[in-house]
């Protein structure tokens, strides 16, 4: 019989009671799948040191068998007496992980006697991921989703997801998850939410005359109104959970954890509400502290029925008073309460809503999910409702994609000045222990000076987003940075203090700029209630008014004039300008100081924010004073007594620069610090970062975020602004908004810096963005890119296809990461994970070189594509009098190696075994055939064969690499190969279960797995190309050369029904047209082409009978490839011939069409030379003849390939039209 979800809930409401949860819970949700044991058994896992100071006591009291076989141990831990769970978590992980073995899930009871009116009921499993569909074998950190339990919770949610689990027919893990998920309970509050918003925004916009006029018919006010009054209702609904409301003394032990709907009530919940009682909340209590209101003696606050109760002094800014924070609006009681449809969400009121959800002031992580309404849901809400989000296309960012960015900057940051001894004077640590401790939260690789020296880097470290939003990004750095100064705390045993570890971290290391003022307003909130987390009592809260700041990051703007601001200005006139230099050194340090002390300032915050104000405008007064000295000095007045119109037009326009500069001078002179400045500067806002003037250090380590999305067409006047400010040299037509904040970010790096961004993956190939490309090419590394084509990342931007972009600002030749994903219109949280950790099946991984990123004179980024168009007039035409490749040439893959070398995987899998990561198996490097070698019988050694790599394969030619396979095929016996099969055996455990896996019993342990044929290799004359390639890239080659399957081999049929040579052959397939076909009928995974077995052999080869000329050319661009070609002229042969060779294959496809147009090339060429049995210096002076002859600007050849583009289909296939 299912389980009721009334009892239910009056059973988790009730004060823990391990045997009543069993037998009220446990018993009827799982029916006969659940066990009590008679007696709890001690769990064996003993509590080392550390953990038996958190942790009290362990016991098992049952266990549950879901109907998949699933067993979860029912575990119980009960805490020390004094002990707060969130003050504990990493010595409480610590224990959990060894718990747990192998594909186990666990029910734990969390027990602290210090507050036994809420318990929390968490679902783990360890080594495996936590999904959807269940327990997958993988090893991972333990997973752990806790309802919070008790009678100070609702239990609403809790009891309405056991009711619905009881009533499974067979209850599987998969179920059991469902019942734990976030991301419904997410969903939910968030579209009531939205509902409530626009029911205040209605009242407020239609209600009454005088509401109108109140706010002067604008209607942006009204909605920064109601989500600021909503915003900080819940925020006292988080502030009311740690019990700080409606106390009785200032030991805030006994706070109304439902105090918002008591003071409703009381206050006889009519329409007076908001005007006597939130307002006096909000305006003269929270935020009035006994010396700024003699009626807050002693916190005091009094009630509608007399009584006296304490609410804290909160400080922080968020309840200060604002245009429309006055006592006289009214709102009809049912926005807030409607007590004959309090559970019905359609009609209730926005208290009873907030009623029905568990709070928690806990932010997810990764691994860590309460379900509950958390901060990091509001941050979701908030940004929904931003007003930038209907005006410029910026989107909630997943949580999932923020976990991930955040770790993976923090992980380089700490690579950056840990992982060489050059950086720092310490024993370096490699990546792959700096991605663990961020990751996996795991520092035992670790000695205790690099556990320092990480603990030093994480104070110093400087972040910012400068397009913040709800602070989503900043927010996961501070959650990754506390969680590893929490794990370094515990196991270094160094005293823990969390709030004020969070609070340096904020005030050391986060930075937000939003153009948004309710981005701002809620960006704070978050980081107050991340601070309230932590504290025991309340305590006054940070300013972070220039911390977190409202300001166009892109421009800077002074009494509606754009102002760009040149620190470094200098001036012919030393004398004049010399005492404000001088000036604005010392001026610049003192506002560093006074913003440092405004963070924790309360009392006389007032006053010090207004000198902070003052101090501001008396640096940018002299700043402007120093622009227009240095502006009269370089533009002097022209034309004397008889200036030209030009001379007139100028003179007019520096009159207009000088009087701006001179009004704007002038206000700043007056300047009271009464009000805020109106002006936003990085190098004026945050001078202890980034004004030059103040610190030798200058630069973010991290800039992150996911900046606005906004194309110049409809918003001209934002980037005319643009063009006029410090942004404008990188102004192009047809740009977005998005490049600009990628140019500002890393401006605003440091050397050695990141930035990490998610946008829309248009850039990489967009004209717009060349500047932008040029600059990543010039001044960064791309560490990696993931392109999600289709795949929708936010479920409201419709097709949109995003990509996170991370930078390093420093050039290095570091091969960068390319993730591809193939989903059409799908989505989801796992898959997401899935793309994120580089285990998704349907998306592409692969490292890239430099020189494979950038492409051609426009620097295209090729990571990805949109999709093909369409032109099959022109299809038609190539594939008229042709052939495909498959008719003529035998097509082959490399040798299917599948273990060229020990992987981590390998490691992983055969713990036992001492595998070194990198050592060769089939593919050996150099160094360890040398050592090989001597070993070896003649044999044998004819078995070593030369490798490449795809990366080796260029046009026409390629390199080798110095690495060698071992090319063993199956017809090769044991006792032919002695050495070998010694050299192998270390590894056979590896190619036994390989076999195993493959299910090919006949297959030898010691031979590659698909060997091919040795003639593919050996031949002569053949063309090898790799399997992905920017462009078509088919290089001939007549050395014997091996590979792994990764290379494809084309070799001519002997009995090939055309006259086709393999030079031929090679210039057809290098060609643009040849490009064109691939791009548009072959296969691509984004912008990469795929050259694999189908789309080769599908290549239409046209049919030809003359083909002495195409071989004069490949022979040529193949021998001046081999050359030192010093001067630009020679430097130009090459890539002039193949221009030629593509003007030839033009005319084999489109005969016709050439001839019509008169642009022939093939009858132009005139007589080429023998190159056979040549020295270097004979052959490259043939070769060099024939350039000039074809280059000269009258030659037909060279006239007929300048116009060849003019042809409509011609210009079609160059991507010219």
């Amino acid at each position: 019989m299912p389980a009721n979800r009334l009892q239910l809930q009056n059973a988790l409401h009730k004060p823990y009671d391990r045997l009543l949860f069993a037998k009220e819970i446990l018993s009827p949700v799982f029916g006969n799948g659940f066990s009590l044991y008679a007696n709890e058994i001690i769990a064996p896992t003993i509590l080392n040191q550390a953990e038996s100071i958190v942790i009290d006591k362990v016991s098992i009291f049952g266990n549950i068998r879901l109907d998949d076989n699933t067993e979860i141990i029912c575990y119980e831990i009960v805490l020390q007496p004094t002990v707060r769970l969130e003050h504990s978590k990493v010595a409480i992980q610590q224990y959990v992980r060894k718990l747990l073995t192998a594909g186990q899930a666990a029910l734990v009871n969390f027990i602290a006697p210090i507050n036994k009116d809420v318990w929390r009921l968490t679902l783990i499993a360890k080594d495996s991921v936590l999904t959807d569909s269940g327990i997958k074998e993988k090893t991972t950190n333990s997973k752990r989703y806790t309802y919070l339990l008790g009678p100070n919770e609702t239990c609403k949610t809790a009891a309405e997801r056991f009711e619905i689990l009881s009533t499974e027919r067979s209850i599987e893990f998969g179920a059991l998850i469902k019942a734990f998920s976030v991301e419904k309970l997410s969903k939910a509050f968030f579209d009531e939410y939205t509902l409530h918003y626009s029911n205040f925004i209605n009242y407020l916009s239609k209600e009454t005359n005088f509401i109108k006029s109140y706010f002067k018919n604008d209607d942006k006010a009204v909605r920064d109104f109601t989500k600021k009054l909503l915003g900080r209702i819940v925020f006292l609904y988080f502030v009311q959970k740690k019990g700080w409301l409606g106390a009785s003394s200032k030991e805030y032990y006994d706070g109304d954890k439902n105090f918002i709907f008591s003071l409703f009530a009381k206050s006889g919940g009519d329409e007076t509400f908001y005007p006597n009682w939130l307002s006096v909340l909000f305006f003269e209590t929270l935020n009035q502290n006994e010396t700024q209101n003699r009626k807050r003696k002693n916190d005091d606050f009094e009630m509608p029925d007399g009584t006296f109760v304490k609410i804290p002094f909160l400080n922080g800014g968020l309840f200060d008073k604002e245009a429309h924070d006055n006592y006289t609006l009214t709102f009809k009681p049912l926005l807030f309460h409607n007590p004959d449809n309090e559970d019905d969400p359609k009609h209730r009121g926005f208290l009873d809503f907030l009623n029905s959800f568990n709070f928690t002031v806990f932010e997810d992580s990764p691994d860590d999910h309460t379900v509950a309404v958390d901060p990091e849901m509001l941050g979701h809400i908030f940004e929904n409702l931003l007003e930038y989000n209907k005006d410029t296309g910026a989107f909630y960012t997943p949580k999932e994609i923020v976990h991930y960015m955040c770790q993976e900057s923090i992980i380089e940051y700490l690579s950056t000045h840990l992982s060489t001894k050059s950086t720092l004077n310490y024993e370096p640590l490699d990546l792959a222990k700096i991605s663990a401790i961020v990751k996996n939260k795991n520092v035992h690789a670790c000695s205790n000076q690099q556990i320092q020296n990480i603990d030093k880097l994480l104070d110093v470290v400087k972040i910012c987003d400068p397009a913040i939003g709800s602070g989503a990004f900043p927010m996961g750095l501070l959650q990754e940075i506390f969680a590893i100064k929490e794990l370094i705390a515990y196991e270094t045993q160094k005293k823990w203090n969390p709030a004020d570890v969070k609070g340096d971290i904020i005030q050391n290391s986060i930075y937000g700029v939003d153009i948004e003022k309710g981005a701002v307003d809620i960006a704070r909130l978050r980081f107050w209630l991340s601070l309230i987390v932590d504290e025991p009592k309340p305590k006054a809260l940070p300013n972070l008014d220039y911390k977190i700041v409202v300001g166009n990051s892109l421009v800077s703007k002074f009494n509606d004039e754009v102002i760009d601001i040149d620190w470094n200005i200098k001036s012919k006139n030393v004398s004049a300008v010399e005492k404000i230099i001088a000036d604005q050194q010392s001026k610049l340090k003192l506002l560093e100081t006074k913003q440092a002390n405004y963070f924790k300032a309360s009392g006389q915050k007032n006053q010090l924010k207004k000198d902070i104000e003052k101090l501001k405008a008396t640096v940018l007064l002299n700043q402007l004073n120093l622009t227009k000295i240095s502006f009269e000095q370089s533009n002097p007045k022209l034309g004397g007594f008889a200036p030209t119109a030009k001379d007139l037009k100028k003179n007019l326009d520096n009159l207009i620069v000088e009087n701006n500069l001179s009004n704007s001078i002038k206000i700043l002179s007056n300047f009271t610090g009464e009000e805020p400045l109106d002006f936003f500067d990085w190098k004026l806002n945050f001078p202890e970062v980034l004004n030059e003037k103040i610190t030798q250090h200058v630069g973010f380590d991290i800039v992150i975020g996911n900046p606005p999305y906004v194309g110049e067409k409809g918003n001209k006047e934002k980037f005319h602004q643009i063009k006029l400010g410090f942004m404008k040299d990188f102004y192009l037509a047809k740009m977005d908004l998005f490049y600009f904040f990628f140019h500002l970010a890393i401006k605003l790096c440091k050397a050695g810096g990141t930035t990490n961004f998610i946008t829309t993956n248009y850039f990489p190939t967009a004209d717009g963005a060349f500047k932008l490309r040029e600059q990543i090419k010039n001044d960064t590394t791309v560490l990696s890119v993931i392109n999600f084509n289709e795949f929708k990342v936010f479920d409201s931007a419709l097709g949109q296809h995003n990509m996170i972009t991370f930078l390093k600002k420093q050039v290095s030749k570091n091969p960068t990461r390319i993730t591809n994903v193939n989903r059409k219109n799908e989505t989801g949280a796992e898959i997401l994970r899935n793309i994120l950790n580089g285990t998704d099946s349907k998306s592409n991984y692969a490292d890239f070189e430099l020189d494979q990123l950038f492409d051609g004179p426009k620097l295209y980024l090729r990571i990805g594509h949109i999709g093909p168009d369409n032109y099959e007039g022109i299809f038609k035409q190539i594939s008229s009098n042709s052939d495909t490749l498959e008719k003529l040439a035998s097509i082959n893959s490399g040798c299917d190696i599948t273990i060229s070398r020990i992987t981590d995987k390998h490691i992983e899998q055969f713990p036992t075994n001492n595998y070194v990561k990198g050592k060769g198996v089939f593919v050996l490097s150099k160094k360890e055939i040398d050592i090989l070698k001597s070993q070896l019988t003649d044999y044998e050694l004819r078995l070593v064969k030369p490798y490449i790599k795809n990366s080796n394969i260029h046009k026409y030619d390629h390199s080798f690499s110095e690495d060698f396979l071992l090319y063993i095929g199956w017809n090769i016996p044991e006792s032919k190969i002695p050495n070998l099969i010694q050299y192998l055996k270390p590894y056979k455990p590896i190619l036994d279960d390989q076999i195993l896996r493959y299910d090919e019993p006949n297959w030898p342990w010691y031979s590659l797995h698909r060997p091919r044929e040795a003639k593919i290799f050996e031949s002569s004359a053949k063309i090898i190309a790799p399997y992905r390639s920017n462009s078509n890239t088919f290089a001939l080659a007549k050395d014997p050369v091996y590979s792994s399957r990764d290379v494809f081999y084309i070799s001519l049929l002997e009995n090939n029904i055309s006259n086709l040579t393999i030079e031929a052959l090679v210039a057809i397939l290098n060609s643009k047209l040849v490009y064109f076909w691939l791009y548009n009928r072959g296969k691509r995974k984004g912008e990469t082409l795929e050259l694999y077995y189908t789309p080769l052999s599908e290549i239409p080869i046209c049919k030809i009978s003359n083909v002495e000329e195409l071989s004069f050319f490949v022979q040529s661009i193949i021998f001046l490839k081999s050359q030192a070609l010093l001067s630009v002229n020679e430097q130009l042969m090459p890539v002039y011939f193949e221009q030629v060779i593509n003007g030839i294959v033009y005319e084999l496809y489109f005969p016709e069409l050439i001839a019509k147009n008169r642009r022939e090339i093939i009858k132009n060429i005139g007589t080429l030379p023998s190159l056979n049995n040549l020295d270097d210096e004979e052959k490259l002076n043939r070769i060099v003849s024939v350039f000039d002859r074809m280059n000269d600007k009258e030659h037909p050849v060279r006239v007929n390939l300048f116009y060849m583009s003019s042809i409509l289909e011609i210009a079609i296939i160059e991507g010219k039209q």
